[in-house]
């Protein structure tokens, strides 16, 4: 026993591993606007390491590209050069890595999410819908998309994604209508729109925190089920009672 505690402290003072990680593969590419974000953080490792020679970031940049897509044509539209690695990215960001052109797609990607709220005549899973939009806010807050001029224009996209009810809800409470004061004291220098926004995104994440323990509770204890059993036999009993409750006969029989 003496020799293991040993041997794991040696382990964690050396910072040396006991189980071997599993080998990263990059991200494949396709062109498609959605998808560079992911791509590029992954392969800006490649791109900002001096230590890999340029002709070997040329091979790793092709085989990130899926074949026959937009974006590998456009890397096989040059020699594959180490002196033409610049001018590959530089033409994969014109392309597909303008920050007006990212914010366009997570943007219409929110108007999207607005549309089939408000057109589906279904409930809507709470859940989704919030990891949806945070979705959407985190891509866009990544290209850098916080300063006041956007979150007015974020903030009743957003809104319009709530279901009807839930938005009654949230149109009672005071963080619905910031305005001035104490709420602005405690952030100081963020704007009114900005902590609406951010209390918005606040209050959806408690009712899922909510709806999520209420599904614990009913599923804990099977009450659906019971429930379900409950109305069933509630049904039995009346149909029992209408058979053998005694029939009246009219005059025409």
């Amino acid at each position: 026993s003496t020799s293991v505690i040993s041997d794991e402290t040696v382990n964690s003072r050396t910072g040396r591993r006991k189980f071997k990680l599993p080998t990263l593969e990059f991200k494949k590419f396709d062109g498609n606007i959605k998808d560079w974000l992911p791509f590029w953080s992954q392969f800006q490792k490649v791109h900002d390491d001096p230590d890999i020679d340029l002709n070997d970031k040329v091979e790793y940049l092709i085989q990130a590209m899926v074949p026959g897509s937009r974006a590998r044509q456009l890397v096989d539209s040059f020699p594959a050069t180490g002196s033409n690695y610049s001018k590959m990215i530089d033409c994969l960001l014109s392309r597909f890595g303008r920050e007006d052109l990212q914010i366009e797609v997570y943007v219409r990607e929110l108007l999207k999410l607005v549309i089939n709220t408000t057109s589906s005549g279904n409930k809507i899973d709470l859940s989704f819908l919030y990891d949806k939009l945070e979705s959407q806010l985190r891509a866009l807050e990544t290209l850098g998309i916080t300063s006041d001029k956007y979150a007015a224009m974020l903030f009743p996209l957003v809104e319009s994604c709530l279901p009807s009810d839930l938005l009654r809800v949230w149109q009672r409470l005071p963080d619905s209508h910031l305005s001035t004061g104490a709420a602005l004291e405690e952030t100081a220098g963020v704007s009114t729109i900005e902590n609406r926004l951010r209390s918005l995104m606040k209050f959806l994440k408690n009712e899922v925190d909510n709806e999520q323990h209420v599904n614990l509770a009913v599923e804990g204890f099977d009450l659906s089920n019971r429930r379900n059993k409950d109305f069933r036999r509630g049904e039995n009993r009346s149909k029992r009672h209408e058979e053998d409750s005694p029939k009246l006969y009219t005059a025409t029989g």
